[in-house]
């Protein structure tokens, strides 16, 4: 799955988590996206299952951000 310039917000998960992105066994690529605003059991936001997703130039509440 690639997404990119996305913004994601508002939205429930169900009670296996991923208010935004429920990411199960995948290689997920979110290039400058908003996920924000999100509610879920686990993982407001993304929820990994299996799954190492790339993000980059992104702003996702609750992730703590990143240092070059």
């Amino acid at each position: 799955m690639v997404v990119t310039n996305c913004t994601f917000s508002g939205n429930e998960g169900g009670s296996s988590g991923g208010g935004a992105i429920y990411n199960y066994n995948s290689t997920a690529v979110l290039t400058n996206c908003i996920l924000w605003g999100n509610t879920a059991t686990n993982g407001d936001q993304i929820w990994n299952s299996t799954a190492t997703p790339t993000i980059s130039y992104s702003d996702i509440e609750g992730s703590g951000g990143s240092a070059p």
